[in-house]
Formats: structure tokens, sequence, C-alpha cells
């Protein structure tokens, strides 16, 4: 997609109050009002301090795997809302919607997410992606109405997934992330693309464990889509004893966040070396393992259960194997890297009904 240097508008509305508002790409020098909307939401307590530095946020939106997209009030000039999608190999993430106080309740952010969302697909810019993944606050359950709103499916729930606070002034370096401030839970949301469907396999290999069941039948029965995507699976219940000593080959990747201070695998690999990784990043808050669900990861699902780690989530064709075009699934697994407990968590957490059976089945396992 080649990023837009203009100020042409893609969507324009006039509601009856004969305001009118209109929507476009963001530009570099927009980066100042952008800016000025996060503080206005979070203070100076984001997770990401790029935000409140111009230079670094000018060279963000000119990204081109950036694609921010703000809302403006076109007789005041006035800049009411902002939004973002990072294109990532193979999928889109997509931030909140940040809407201005003064012109929230009258329907503007459910509105422009639609139309954001719409425009993007329409550009052809999410043709070659799986689905757009979102994380949503714990707190917030208004947005998390407004993300089911917009065809989001909740597929999993990570406590003290996000680390709020003023990091500003702070320093990092790769072992040692910024430190743990103002921890917030966060539900993750997804919205299938048709080539989930079309590369994805339908051969599931599980742990034999209600734990790791329990998501499964829950993304397969919560909305008619996903039962869509999953009827034709053949999944095999398997005991870890059944799994040979010797299968795929380690295929693994590892990412690091020092802002939000997490560790992510995707793939499989021998647990010796995901102890290795967790003595090296310790000073990290927690490791998050996307484990494939494939006879290997199987061995691997029963060693983390063994070692500590809680069951978290379940990720439609969230991996795709180094030398495939074939999707996996995954299961989401989280190890605290310091203690946690169920009674740690400060926040009021929030839910719909949807993800009320998430919430519930994530925090007894802290309990």
């Amino acid at each position: 997609m080649q990023k837009q240097e203009s100020l042409e508008y893609f969507y324009l509305y006039e509601p009856d109050t004969k305001e009118k508002y209109g929507l476009r790409y963001a530009i570099p020098e927009d980066a100042d009002r952008i800016s000025e909307l996060y503080i206005q939401e979070y203070g100076s307590n984001y997770v990401n301090p790029i935000i409140y530095d111009q230079h670094e946020l000018e060279g963000h939106i000119a990204d081109e795997d950036n694609i921010w997209i703000i809302g403006e009030n076109l007789q005041k000039e006035e800049l009411i809302a902002t939004s973002l999608m990072e294109l990532k190999e193979n999928y889109a993430f997509s931030s909140k919607t940040i809407i201005r106080k003064s012109y929230r309740g009258k329907g503007l952010g459910s509105r422009f997410g639609f139309r954001s969302v719409k425009e993007l697909h329409d550009s052809g810019v999410l043709d070659n992606r799986i689905k757009i993944d979102s994380d949503v606050r714990g707190v917030q359950v208004t947005a998390q109405k407004l993300s089911e709103n917009s065809r989001g499916i909740p597929y999993g729930f990570i406590p003290f997934y996000n680390n709020f606070g003023d990091k500003r002034d702070l320093n990092s370096d790769y072992y040692n992330p910024y430190p743990t401030q103002d921890e917030e839970s966060a539900y993750l949301y997804f919205s299938p693309l048709p080539r989930l469907s079309k590369n994805r396999s339908n051969e599931v290999y599980l742990l034999d464990n209600e734990l790791i069941i329990f998501f499964y039948d829950y993304m397969k029965h919560i909305k008619r889509m996903t039962k869509n995507i999953m009827k034709r699976d053949t999944v095999y219940y398997t005991k870890f004893k059944q799994t040979p000593e010797y299968l795929e080959k380690e295929d693994i990747s590892v990412s690091i966040d020092l802002y939000g201070s997490r560790v992510k695998l995707l793939g499989v690999t021998d647990y010796k070396v995901v102890e290795f990784l967790m003595d090296k990043f310790k000073n990290y808050r927690m490791l998050i393992w996307h484990i494939p669900a494939t006879l290997k990861g199987v061995k691997s699902m029963q060693q983390v259960l063994d070692n500590g780690f809680i069951v978290c989530g379940y990720n439609l064709g969230g991996f795709k194997p180094r030398y495939s075009d074939v999707l996996v699934d995954s299961v989401i697994f989280v190890k605290y890297l310091h203690e946690k407990s169920k009674n740690s968590l400060k926040e009021n957490i929030s839910c719909t009904e949807m993800n009320e059976p998430i919430l519930k089945h994530v925090l007894k396992q802290l309990s």
C-alpha cells in the first residue's frame, strides 16, 4: 500500500447536529496532535513512550507498515479521533481507537472504527493477511463491546498483560526491560479474514487436559464464524506418553517487548531452551508461549503445565511453520517470572457476556 501524503478524506459524515466529520490517513505533520490525544487518554502512562516523542512518532507515522488514521471535526479543524493498524508478517494488529472526551457518547467510535477497517479492506492492504488482532483493556467493558460490535472475537485473557506507567525518563536494555509499574489485564480479540479458513490445517493435536480442551470448545462454539472455520476439524486428544520422542524439527521464534516487559515464544522447541530463556530474561515480567497444536506441541503442553504455566487462550491459525504455508492453531500459555496470584489483581476487571467464561477459566488457575 502506498502511504497517502495528502489531506484527502476517504469518509465524510454529517450527523443531525450539522457538524461535519472526516476520516483520512495521518501524515507525519499530525504527530503533535495525535500525541496530545493520547495524553488526554493516558496522561504520561501509555505503554509505549514513542507517543510522547514527536520526532520518533513522525517516523512511526511515515513507516508504511504503520497505518495511522485520524478523524477530524472539519468545521473546527480539530482532531477528535485516532487509530493505528500495524501490518505484521501475515496479520494486522489494531490498536484502540481513541475518541476525544468531548465527542464521546455520539456513536463516533464504532462508526469510525467500522469505516476505517472497511477502507483498509477496500484498499487491498489486508488481502494477504489472515486476521486482525487486538488486545483490549480488562477494565474497559465499553471497549470490549466496541470490539465485539466490530466483529471481534475474544480468544484469550492474560492477567497483568499491560505495563502502564511513565517511561519517558527511564532506561532499558535487551535484558533489562522497563520496570513493572501499573499492571493491567487484557482480553485478546481477533477478526478472521478469508485466508485464515483457506490456509488453516484441520488436523488438531491437543494434550488431553481440561484446561486446554475448554479453550478449543469455547472457540468452536462462541460464534458461527469460528464454528464454520473449525467444522471440518479432526481433533486428537493425546496423552503425553503417546507422543514420539522425536518429531518436528525445532521451529521457534522469540520476540521481546521492552515496554511491556514480556517475552513471547511462538513454535516448538526443547523445554531446556525455554528454561535457558527464562533465566536469560529473568528481569522480565512474563513469558508467553504460543505452542502449536501438533504432536510435538503436545509434549510441550504437558511440560509447561508441569512447570507452573497457565492456559490463557487458543489462537486459530496462530502458527505458520517455517517451511509450510499451512497455518496451525496454537494454545497460549503464560508463565509469570515473578510470583503472582489472583489476589494481586488490584484492578476492577470487567467483562462482556462473551468474555465471562474466559475470565473465570483463567482466574481459577491463579487461585
